[in-house]
């Protein structure tokens, strides 16, 4: 009796082009699909047909891409971690700049007196102002003054909620949470006259934000080109009427001791982590 002329599957080359592929690993897997292909239609060993084979073949590469799509979103999920750390950084830090800026030119081209720059706004009504001018002139947010838009921070920038009215300084939450801060109570060592004195004296005009996750703040020192040591205490100060720059500034000060720099970010206690930018030195 004449010999059956089928194939055997397991004679087919297809089989060492799946080991092939299993060993060579995913970074291969585009050269091992075209050569799987190439194989595919040169080879005559499966002519007379192994349509579940081929079927075989089919669901294994679909596997193989899915697998490689996968691991390729995973890796550019972490680095884009970084990258949007960076970026919400330097957003931020192009806000403050914008505030500083606005500041001087308050002072020299409006001639106002740092107890009359305003940041009176319709969202954040904790800021009415001690000293407004009638005109505006010296209103952060006003077309007359100093032109700019209160900016909303971003839900994503922050700790959980959770644990942000949960910390050392949960009081702290209802007022700061989620919002820029403008305070009245901070002295940063040798920004403006130097030391701090007593009586609130050397205290700086500073605009800034509680509660942000570590990821920023690093992003933070590493623009700002510096490694600021973790403080402890509540950078700004508790946000309330008090602490509040309306005008005035308080008599009593909290210390940054972050020696000559402008902006700082460091880790509070319980609280996340807590940015600084000094919008007017004294």
């Amino acid at each position: 009796m004449a010999a059956t002329s089928h194939v055997s599957m397991f004679a087919c080359p297809h089989v060492t082009l799946i080991r092939a592929c299993r060993q060579g690993g995913i970074a291969n897997t585009g050269v091992n699909i075209y050569y799987f292909i190439t194989m595919i239609y040169a080879s005559r060993c499966g002519e007379r047909g192994n349509v579940l084979f081929l079927i075989l073949i089919a669901v294994a590469l679909f596997a193989a891409l899915a697998y490689a799509i996968t691991s390729s979103s995973r890796s550019s999920t972490s680095s884009v971690t970084a990258e949007s750390a960076k970026a919400t950084a330097s957003e931020i830090l192009s806000y403050a700049n914008s505030l500083r800026n606005a500041v001087m030119r308050l002072e020299i081209s409006n001639g106002c007196e740092i107890k009359e720059i305003n940041f009176q706004n319709t969202v954040d009504t904790g800021y009415t102002a001690l000293y407004p001018r009638s005109d505006k002139s010296c209103d952060m947010f006003s077309s007359t003054g100093g032109n700019l838009s209160w900016v909303k921070a971003n839900p994503n920038w922050f700790i959980p909620q959770a644990e942000a009215s949960s910390g050392a300084y949960a009081s702290y939450e209802s007022g700061a949470y989620g919002r820029f801060y403008f305070s009245n109570s901070v002295c940063v060592t040798n920004v403006g006259t130097g030391d701090c004195p007593t009586g609130g004296a050397g205290n700086e005009l500073v605009f800034g934000l509680h509660f942000l996750k570590r990821e920023i703040c690093q992003a933070f020192n590493e623009l700002g080109n510096q490694i600021m040591a973790d403080t402890g205490v509540s950078i700004l100060g508790k946000p309330d009427g008090g602490n509040r720059y309306r005008g005035n500034f308080n008599a009593s000060s909290i210390y940054i001791n972050n020696s000559g720099e402008m902006m700082g970010c460091g880790k509070t206690t319980k609280t996340g982590y807590t940015f600084y930018y000094v919008l007017k030195a004294r």
